[in-house]
């Protein structure tokens, strides 16, 4: 996907977000990565958040979204 010209306003809030789930994730399962590859594939993708639990052999992709701030309008402009 390709940014809007204006998309270096809104990553300061997407990685803001982004910290604080990762925070959060870490107090519980510590293997926690950002910004990387997927463990054990071949894969390109490099999702915001990757958390890795061996206990439970699983690996949890999370990609951050935030909603447009004045959301109708901004969608129906873009």
């Amino acid at each position: 996907m390709i940014c809007k010209p204006h998309s270096g306003a809104w990553q300061p809030h997407h990685n803001a977000i982004q910290n604080c789930l990762v925070k959060a994730i870490a107090l519980c399962l510590r293997e926690v990565a950002v910004n990387c590859a997927i463990p054990s594939t071949d894969s390109q993708l490099r999702p915001d958040v990757v958390v890795t639990d061996k206990a439970q052999k699983k690996i949890i992709l999370i990609d951050v979204m935030v909603a447009f701030e004045n959301r109708t309008p901004a969608f129906c402009e873009a």
